[in-house]
């Protein structure tokens, strides 16, 4: 019982809207999480690895990239439908604005991205998301806005 390429590609164009809307005001719990299932397998590069209610997601993708980063845009997305096992994978060149929420602190990253999801339903019932985690320009991005975020606490 698989999925049709339509099914797929509506879902991948509905996915990537949610993921980009969901870094204006942190808020992907709200953006993406009607497209999930109630329980959900999720292993991401950056060792975020669990299974469950997703609930646990949204928070760990608030305190962490969508708090750090403010606008997100995925470039030429190539979509595959895997009709058979009911995948969808996007793959693109996924550009960032690394901010942590700070003015004057705004660093674009492109780094390469896949996400590969499981539907079930309609809804993705696995999400697998792999980039180059050790991608110099991010981690060069992601310290120098720890730093000043740090230092803006301290003011306090």
């Amino acid at each position: 019982m698989g999925i049709t390429v339509e099914e797929g590609n509506a879902f991948a164009n509905k996915y990537i809207d949610a993921f980009k809307a969901g870094f204006a005001k942190n808020n992907h719990g709200e953006t993406m999480g009607p497209m999930f299932s109630d329980k959900v397998t999720w292993n991401w590069s950056d060792g975020v690895k669990g299974s469950g209610d997703p609930a646990p997601v949204w928070e760990v993708f608030q305190k962490t990239w969508g708090f750090m980063v403010s606008e997100a845009k995925l470039c030429t997305p190539h979509v595959l439908v895997d009709t058979t096992n009911s995948k969808v994978i996007i793959m693109g060149d996924l550009v960032i604005n690394i901010d942590g929420g700070l003015p004057g602190q705004a660093h674009l990253v492109q780094n390469k991205i896949c996400f590969n999801l499981t539907l079930e339903g309609g809804k993705a019932c696995t999400w697998d998301c792999y980039w180059n985690n050790e991608e110099p320009t991010m981690l060069a991005a992601l310290s120098e806005v720890s730093a000043a975020l740090q230092a803006k606490q301290e003011k306090f």
